[in-house]
């Protein structure tokens, strides 16, 4: 996706629509960003829309720290990445490592149509909440016309779709389909469907990926190394009885005692501050997804709820930048720690009622 131009052309045709009205703008830009975040890894995607935003910012003359629009954009643009993520199961990572633990934790699977079905709602009501609060709290200054005009002009010169671009977008639409009809044909998991489009983007004819992209910058061995390790960890606390442990100490706090929702609001919430602070989210599932299942089994609810509803809010940080997709516009040096916990905290009250709400409801209604 970052070696087409079917970004440009969306941030173009979004462009069209919110013209120099700066609150638009930063709306454009976040359904933009959450659209494709939904089938592509919040990292690259948020790299992606960075770039056609600072452009923005600089032909407005909009320095960091000093622009209120640079950090609407800038704190914006990842949060609606990993809002997006929440969608499907190939929008995170963390999606596919919450399936797995409960394939192996129970035996059971939530199919890809299912997570849509589930998980959609909540990013259609977090993306309006999230833009509402960062826009009211930083109030971005007005944008000229002009400003914009090197964007339109990237998206008029996009106009002629290259070969390239159109095995792209096929490979992609394709990649959809088998993860939806994973629904009947369970062969087609998540992780065998990724396979095969890994494999065709490297088939003669399609070469949409070398191997030099695949097992270079854009995927460091070191990052592939991290992730492993911190499962493994996950794994010995699980296997030495510290994840009995841990929900032993949330089982005799008195949580049970309370209602389904209460409880699963208050454990979610826990979770959610915890990795706020300590950002190694797949250990956290590790760890606290296992728990989780057993204790909502205990007020009779399905293991399919506190797997997504872990995998999302997990995934949702609003209010700290120190996960990798938001420190990439951190970096930049628009907004503070502090900028950004002003626009989170509500949303991220939001998320968690909402998933203790929503969940067991859907959940129930699909019988999953």
């Amino acid at each position: 996706m970052l070696k087409t131009n079917w970004g440009t052309r969306l941030i173009g045709a979004l462009i069209k629509w919110t013209g120099s009205n700066s609150r638009k703008l930063v709306l454009g830009f976040m359904i933009a960003t959450t659209l494709v975040s939904t089938i592509m890894s919040d990292v690259p995607c948020t790299v992606l829309f960075l770039g056609f935003a600072l452009a923005i910012l600089k032909a407005a003359n909009a320095k960091p720290l000093e622009s209120n629009l640079g950090r609407c954009l800038m704190i914006g643009i990842p949060i609606s990445a990993v809002t997006g993520g929440m969608a499907t199961p190939a929008g995170s990572s963390f999606n596919v490592v919450a399936m797995n633990i409960l394939q192996k934790a129970t035996g059971a699977s939530v199919s890809f149509l299912d997570w849509v079905i589930v998980a959609l709602p909540v990013v259609i009501v977090m993306v309006p909440v999230t833009w509402f609060f960062i826009t009211q709290i930083l109030k971005p200054e007005p944008i000229t016309d002009e400003c914009l005009q090197g964007i339109r002009e990237q998206a008029a010169a996009a106009k002629k779709i290259e070969p390239y671009e159109i095995k792209a977008i096929i490979v992609v639409l394709g990649l959809l389909v088998l993860w939806i009809a994973g629904n009947w044909i369970p062969v087609l998991n998540a992780t065998v469907v990724a396979l095969i489009g890994l494999t065709v983007m490297f088939l003669p004819g399609m070469q949409l990926l070398s191997w030099k992209e695949f097992s270079g910058r854009r995927a460091p061995g070191g990052i592939v190394l991290m992730c492993g390790t911190i499962m493994s960890l996950g794994s010995v606390i699980e296997s030495t009885g510290g994840a009995a442990f841990l929900a032993g100490l949330i089982t005799n706090s008195g949580v049970m005692s309370l209602s389904s929702f209460a409880a699963l609001a208050l454990m979610l919430a826990f979770v959610y501050i915890l990795h706020t602070v300590c950002p190694i989210g797949v250990a956290i599932l590790g760890i606290f997804l296992p728990i989780m299942i057993t204790l909502c089994a205990g007020f009779g609810m399905s293991p399919a709820v506190p797997t997504i509803a872990l995998a999302v809010v997990v995934a949702g940080n609003y209010l700290m930048p120190v996960n990798p997709t938001v420190m990439l516009t951190y970096g930049e040096g628009y907004y503070t720690f502090g900028d950004m916990f002003k626009t989170g905290i509500i949303p991220s009250i939001v998320l968690v009622l909402l998933m203790a709400a929503w969940m067991p409801f859907i959940v129930g209604i699909l019988g999953i």
